[in-house]
């Protein structure tokens, strides 16, 4: 989308260093790529004001944070309905936005049993009388790409060959 300058990201409301430190791998991105990046905090669950906030700002595409809340299915619903509505072209971070009508996304390629393996392996471990200074930091290793071609349709959009092609999975 080389006409696409300006992007917005939708920070959830979260704080700490994950999630400053994704903030500031998304804007040192967006500066090597020449874009001009809106930091968009949404506050409680006010996707309204937020999205009223990326259109006013002239925002031309979206990066959705990875926030565990976004993924209920009425607030998941909510964003690719606004943006949608707003026809921004959005990026989720999980596969359930684009299989509900986002654009596309690239996250882990199975987030809920990642933290169910995690959480049973250190728990299982712990009561075993592991010492959780003792485990490891477990990090995904497996991600999907999944680009939603009726969306594309919808927008306008033609997704270029090689996106297809680097694609874990299309929907058309």
């Amino acid at each position: 989308m080389p006409d696409k300058s300006r992007i917005a990201y939708l920070k959830p409301p979260t704080t700490g260093p994950i999630s400053e430190n994704l903030t500031n791998d998304i804007l040192a991105a967006a500066r090597a790529l020449g874009r001009d990046l809106i930091i968009v905090p949404v506050a409680g669950r006010n996707f309204e004001a937020a999205f009223a906030t990326i259109v006013e700002q002239g925002a031309r595409a979206l990066i959705v944070g990875d926030y565990s809340p976004y993924r209920a299915p009425a607030i998941r619903n909510e964003i690719v309905e606004l943006a949608a509505d707003r026809r921004i072209p959005a990026i989720y971070p999980a596969s359930i936005f684009t299989a509900d009508g986002g654009l596309m996304s690239y996250g882990l390629d199975d987030p809920v049993g990642m933290y169910h393996r995690v959480a049973t392996d250190y728990v299982g471990k712990i009561l075993k009388g592991t010492k959780p200074a003792d485990l490891p930091v477990q990090q995904p290793s497996k991600f999907e790409f999944v680009i939603n071609l009726k969306t594309a349709k919808i927008f306008g959009l033609t997704v270029p060959r090689v996106l297809l092609a680097t694609a874990t999975r299309v929907i058309e």
